[in-house]
């Protein structure tokens, strides 16, 4: 799986302005207790590349990528200290051949149809659209999809805890990029607790699971607690005891089964393989019993 393709299934990533490399540590270890592993470190300070090195050493489970990448040495000091992915505000030619000549996957920053058809000369068909809100959001994303069909955005500026899910809602968008969630202010006050709950409010609200049925195998009076029990397990923390025993089947929606399976499989979920196969009768991804629960993952 690429990079990109990583990307797009976290659906997330956390845009960070950091000042301090001793900052970096509880900051990864936050977003990964709220089940984000990606992150962009912005080359807006001069902790950037340490702080880079410091995470990609003690976390390689994360998608660290360098952002505001404006040259070749910035570039280098980039792969050097570990990042994955290079991110740039705008199209610079020089840059984006440069990461093409070393190799390392590279999201240019595209405003108009000219930029996007000088990423797409560079085989390049994952973009940052940048600023978003600015120019135009959604609208502008969806009318410049149709001439574009191939070119898939990663979305940032001014997307918010109140806007990312109308964007991720959009087909041609792969993923969103934004900073409320690692605000400066969060950071500099060490308020890592915060960080971790407002991300994980972010992933949740991604997801978005909702119990849409439940059949169950008994009469047991105690088993009408099932609802509560399962969205507070989807809500938390998911727990993955096997059962042999079917005690019946709740099937769960989300708005991306892509994204909830790579989430649930991360958390040792283990999918049935045959209901990974589609086919014409198939509904969704069916899991082994759950707490004695089977489990179908369907698409709404």
């Amino acid at each position: 799986m690429t990079i990109l393709e990583q990307l797009s299934l976290a659906g997330i990533i956390p845009v960070v302005k950091i000042e301090k490399v001793e900052q970096a540590l509880p900051l990864a270890e936050a977003l990964l207790q709220a089940d984000l592993n990606a992150i962009e470190i912005t080359f807006r300070t001069t902790a950037a590349a340490d702080v880079i090195r410091t995470i990609s050493q003690h976390h390689p489970e994360m998608l660290i990528g360098a952002g505001t990448v404006l040259t070749r040495q910035q570039v280098d000091l980039a792969i050097e200290a570990g990042a994955q992915f290079i991110v740039t505000p705008g199209f610079n030619p020089d840059t984006v051949a440069y990461c093409i000549e070393k190799k390392i996957p590279i999201i240019p920053g595209c405003s108009s149809p000219t930029d996007i058809e000088a990423a797409l000369s560079f085989d390049l068909t994952t973009v940052k659209f940048f600023p978003a809100e600015q120019l135009g959001g959604i609208a502008t994303i969806k009318a410049l999809s149709g001439p574009y069909s191939q070119v898939r955005f990663i979305a940032t500026g001014g997307i918010n805890v109140s806007n990312f899910k109308d964007y991720l809602s959009v087909s041609k968008v792969a993923a969103i990029a934004g900073s409320w969630m690692v605000a400066p202010e969060l950071l500099n006050n060490g308020q890592y607790d915060l960080i971790s709950d407002l991300s994980k409010q972010a992933v949740q609200a991604m997801l978005d699971f909702k119990i849409e049925s439940i059949s169950l195998n008994t009469q047991d009076p105690s088993e009408h607690n099932v609802i509560k029990e399962w969205t507070t397990c989807l809500n938390n923390q998911i727990t993955h005891q096997e059962s042999k025993k079917s005690r019946g089947i709740i099937t769960i929606s989300t708005p991306d089964i892509k994204r909830a399976l790579h989430f649930l499989q991360r958390h040792q979920l283990k999918a049935k393989p045959d209901s990974l196969q589609p086919t014409s009768h198939s509904t969704g991804v069916d899991f082994n019993a759950i707490a004695g629960y089977e489990i179908k993952l369907t698409q709404r």
